[in-house]
């Protein structure tokens, strides 16, 4: 899906456990957090750098795929960013967080390549296996 807006692709892994829903619609999304943590070179050394946290929304099959993770996988999403705005729980104003609207899902990316294994999708997303070679997506 093409959208107007700033296209990112971002590498990090889950702070939570997918929140995977289908909607009365039939429509399937997927929330999930995800830190990124930037390598720095201190002095002569290589460390962690600080680590940023943003939501990502997946829809229908990337929703599928993104739903197959837990806490801690490491994921790559391309997509769009977005700003969302909402009301603070305490009602002390309204904050923003950055989220980013998904296109594509690439499962257990490591920096230095070696990609793990897909995850068959869960089995509340009604995915029957396939019947042909033709017919497995590669992630």
């Amino acid at each position: 899906m093409a959208y107007n807006g700033i296209h990112a692709s971002f590498r990090g892994n889950l702070g939570s456990d997918p929140e995977y829903k289908v909607l009365d619609s039939g429509a399937k999304v997927c929330n999930v957090s995800i830190a990124v943590t930037p390598r720095v070179k201190k002095n002569d050394e290589w460390v962690d750098g600080e680590t940023s946290w943003l939501r990502a929304t997946s829809w229908n099959y990337q929703a599928d795929k993104m739903a197959t993770l837990k806490k801690g996988d490491n994921v790559l999403v391309e997509g769009v960013l977005t700003l969302e705005t909402y009301a603070k729980k305490d009602g002390s104003g309204d904050a923003s967080a950055l989220n980013v609207r998904v296109d594509e899902v690439f499962l257990g990316v490591r920096a230095g390549g070696g990609d793990k294994p897909a995850a068959s999708a869960p089995a509340s997303a009604g995915a029957s296996a396939p019947d042909s070679e033709e017919d497995v997506a590669f992630f």
